[in-house]
């Protein structure tokens, strides 16, 4: 299952992920995030949907910056901007 962002991060949520199955963080720098947001079309994105790309980027910094310790509590850590590798782990 691939939750939201903040999903993990609410709660006791991390918690009962690493409980109840593997859990793998992908770990993408804002930069990289919001360049790929970008590409989609963010007025699907309420909380986006308004921001020029820098305030998006700026957003999604503080947003990482607050969420990061939730995240880094997943059983496996990988550099998400290196897909093949990630998915040599993964299968090993």
């Amino acid at each position: 299952m691939s939750t939201g962002g903040g999903a993990p991060c609410f709660h006791d949520n991390m918690r009962l992920m690493n409980n109840s199955g593997t859990t793998i963080f992908l770990d993408v720098s804002a930069k990289e995030i919001a360049n790929r947001l970008e590409k989609t079309n963010l007025t699907e994105r309420p909380m986006f949907a308004k921001l020029s790309l820098e305030q998006l980027k700026d957003k999604i910094e503080f947003l990482r910056s607050q969420r990061i310790t939730f995240y880094k509590q997943a059983q496996f850590v990988f550099d998400g901007n290196d897909i093949e590798t990630i998915i040599s782990k993964i299968i090993n």
